[in-house]
């Protein structure tokens, strides 16, 4: 009697391990990749995203203190190579939790970090790459070689999104069709929304803008959007007074006339915000860089793809 409950016992054991699911953990370092990695996996494939960030602008974005404890828990951490800026100083420790490092900016990145103008000359357009502002005042700033801020280009999201959907194909094949059919779906949205972003572009109407953060430069050689950055540095200083009275000068030139009213910025940054509107008389315009998510639009339901949404609509608003 005793063996035969024994067994029973076994067996009952053998089967509820059997039944237990399996689940796994990846990480990210902004907003923009966790969406991406969520659409991706769905919510079928028990698969959960964590980030390793502070929510907050990213050019100033602080790593949690309980990085190292989501890591260990992590099989990867998905990044943009040159945007973090604290990864240079937390490079070993990360390695050291002993997980795949995916840099989402290899085949990515492909814009410098400059302003981006096109001309007409014998009715050929060309593009002319230049200092985001004229004089040696700037060469002393710390900005990005190339432009990491890829999620405002739907495109360049794509990119990222294929490299995302490799990766987990490799490392978790038993959820390959839930992430195959959920990545089809993923890049027929961002072809919309490229598709609706372009219709700026073939308009050929005026659209630019100031911002305080460096997020909206890939919109310029993308949809031909034109963008007056404050903030340079990619570790989010602020300008000095002599460099933001060069930058004041060429936004009155070129009778710039809005100012993106970010979401995530900190005081200092608002402050200086302010003290732009009031200066050279900027109409405030909704416009989210979307490094971070904020509370208020998460409780509302918005994502990356309805935020983009929003976002289209104000520049449709100010084009001219």
């Amino acid at each position: 009697m005793k063996i035969k409950m024994f067994l029973i016992s076994l067996l009952c054991f053998t089967l509820l391990s059997g039944c237990k699911k399996e689940h796994f953990q990846v990480a990210t370092t902004v907003y923009p990749i966790q969406y991406l990695v969520e659409r991706i996996a769905g919510t079928y494939s028990n698969l959960s995203v964590e980030t390793i960030s502070e929510n907050s602008m990213i050019q100033r974005a602080q790593i949690k203190d309980n990085y190292t404890s989501i890591l260990k828990n992590s099989d990867a951490l998905f990044y943009i190579g040159g945007l973090e800026p604290y990864m240079n100083m937390y490079m070993e420790d990360i390695r050291e939790n002993d997980i795949d490092m995916v840099d989402l900016a290899t085949k990515s990145a492909i814009y410098k970090f400059e302003r981006y103008t096109s001309t007409v000359v014998n009715g050929q357009t060309t593009g002319v790459e230049t200092p985001y502002y004229d004089g040696e005042l700037f060469q002393t700033i710390e900005t990005y070689d190339y432009d990491p801020l890829l999620w405002m280009d739907p495109v360049a999201m794509t990119s990222m999104a294929s490299d995302i959907l490799e990766y987990l194909n490799a490392k978790y094949p038993q959820y390959r069709s839930i992430f195959d059919d959920n990545y089809n779906k993923l890049e027929l949205d961002l072809a919309r929304l490229d598709a609706d972003f372009q219709k700026i572009s073939t308009a050929n109407e005026n659209i630019s803008f100031v911002s305080m953060t460096p997020s909206f430069g890939n919109w310029q050689k993308s949809y031909g959007i034109e963008v007056y950055p404050i903030v340079l540095s990619k570790y989010g200083a602020l300008p000095t007074a002599d460099q933001l009275e060069v930058m004041k000068k060429r936004i009155k030139d070129d009778h710039v006339r809005y100012i993106a009213m970010e979401d995530n910025l900190p005081e200092d940054m608002v402050k200086l915000r302010k003290k732009l509107i009031d200066e050279l008389g900027l109409i405030p315009v909704n416009l989210k860089n979307l490094s971070s998510l904020s509370k208020e639009d998460e409780e509302a339901g918005k994502d990356y793809l309805s935020i983009m949404y929003e976002n289209l609509e104000t520049l449709e608003a100010i084009a001219s």
